[in-house]
């Protein structure tokens, strides 16, 4: 790190601020370039404690977050070098008053670090600024402020049932099964969203009562119809029991199998068909692109990313993350009319499995992308694997918001969230909620009734 500036009596090179921010090291996992200077721009002090330095350089050995990590040691490093007047880092710090922390500890070593510069008076306020529950409690115990970092939040996040419009019989030209974009009843509805469409027409061209009858995209201008035999593969769009029209899987195909759709995230809880139908969509269009590749967040609950750790080579230590693929690929080979041999593409490598954390300075041109549980990324790596996608590819996310598994990501600093909200209402993006589970009917009611 070279020399750097250190704390010891509160004064910086302009004067002594009367408040600091400790930043808990995930502040830099979280957000490795920008957390310093957004901190900074608060008018506090940003006080580094040398133990989250120590602990980002232990990182950098962790497949999943060393660009993350390496990003913030270099920024951090400049800052320092550049003395800039309200950053600092730490190194002492003392438990002789609070018997409570554990020296062992990494987490008690940043709070002991923040109550002492507290205790000695270095400043009128101290706030550890972190994502980590129990040291937010263990702070507050002690009598330090503690804020969790707001910086990688998203402001608003919508998720909603699909919208419904009334469309009457007379305004769709049946050649080309396409009806116009009426600026008062439609508005609000993005570019390549689907609605339900109410009307008195049914796709088999009969007139009736007006009533959900089919589903729309809207395209520019217009809102095309979508064909009610939709499927890939032969995989339909399914509802349990078979009753009635499953909206968001009917629209989720359209989209999937439209080529002038490049990106598409499709959230629901588990049990929606998410994967199942982005799946069959990439094999149905297998001869469109050089591979179908499948990655997923190795992220299991608890979320300590423990792959390198599991024994075997890549495969096999992929493999207990890649049981529900396969699952997928079963159903499609029972309910689907899918001749293609699937184990024989993925032998001959048309269909690859990718670990996440391998992807940083890949380019993915003529490739059908499935990018699985994304709601376990941060905001970072969903920006830097959507980036990954070059020419004539296809990427798809999918993902449930109220199935976070990572430690320190929540429902609005998911990067599914900020993909929900930044990559929307643009001809090659899309976006579909999935509302119903047709995994079985005790999925469904426990997706009803255990909120």
């Amino acid at each position: 790190m070279g020399k750097t500036k250190e704390v010891s009596t509160g004064q910086t090179r302009n004067g002594k601020n009367s408040s600091a921010y400790v930043p808990d090291t995930n502040v830099f996992i979280i957000d490795p370039k920008g957390a310093v200077k957004r901190l900074q721009a608060d008018g506090r002090d940003v006080v580094i404690p040398w133990i989250s330095i120590m602990e980002l350089r232990g990182l950098t050995n962790r497949p999943d977050i060393a660009y993350e990590a390496r990003t913030a040691l270099k920024t951090i490093r400049a800052a320092l070098k550049n003395y800039y007047p309200s950053v600092s880092c730490c190194r002492k710090f003392s438990t002789r008053f609070l018997k409570d922390l554990d020296r062992s500890e990494n987490d008690d070593k940043i709070v002991a670090t923040a109550a002492t510069l507290l205790r000695n008076h270095e400043y009128e306020k101290v706030t550890i600024v972190t994502r980590d529950e129990t040291m937010s409690m263990i702070a507050e115990e002690l009598g330090v402020d503690v804020m969790d970092y707001p910086y990688d939040k998203v402001d608003t996040l919508n998720i909603s049932a699909i919208k419904e419009i009334n469309v009457p019989f007379d305004v769709i030209d049946f050649e080309s099964l396409t009806f116009p974009l009426d600026d008062d009843e439609y508005a609000g509805i993005m570019q390549n969203e689907g609605v339900i469409c109410r009307s008195d027409w049914r796709p088999n061209g009969q007139r009736g009562d007006w009533a959900p009858a089919f589903a729309a995209i809207r395209k520019g201008n217009v809102f095309r119809i979508i064909p009610d035999d939709i499927e890939a593969v032969g995989i339909k769009p399914y509802n349990i029991n078979g009753n009635g029209s499953n909206w968001s899987q009917k629209i989720a195909l359209y989209q999937l199998l439209d080529p002038e759709i490049k990106f598409v995230i499709l959230h629901g809880s588990t049990g929606s068909g998410k994967t199942l139908l982005a799946i069959a969509a990439a094999i149905a269009q297998r001869s469109k692109y050089d591979q179908i590749i499948i990655m997923r967040p190795m992220v299991p609950v608890g979320g300590k990313d423990e792959l390198g750790f599991l024994p075997g080579d890549k495969e096999e230590k992929m493999a207990p993350w890649l049981r529900p693929i396969q699952q997928a690929f079963k159903v499609i080979k029972k309910r689907g009319s899918c001749k293609v041999d699937i184990p024989d593409m993925i032998e001959k490598e048309k269909i690859i499995f990718e670990h996440i954390g391998h992807v940083r300075g890949m380019t993915y041109n003529d490739v059908f992308i499935i990018v699985d549980e994304t709601q376990n990324f941060d905001s970072n790596s969903a920006k830097s694997v959507i980036s990954r996608l070059g020419e004539d590819a296809k990427m798809i996310f999918t993902g449930d918001l109220g199935q976070i598994d990572h430690r320190f990501i929540n429902e609005k600093t998911s990067g599914l969230a900020h993909a929900i909200v930044h990559m929307s209402d643009h001809p090659e993006l899309a976006t579909t909620f999935f509302v119903d589970t047709v995994r079985s009917n005790v999925a469904k009611l426990v997706q009803e009734r255990w909120k």
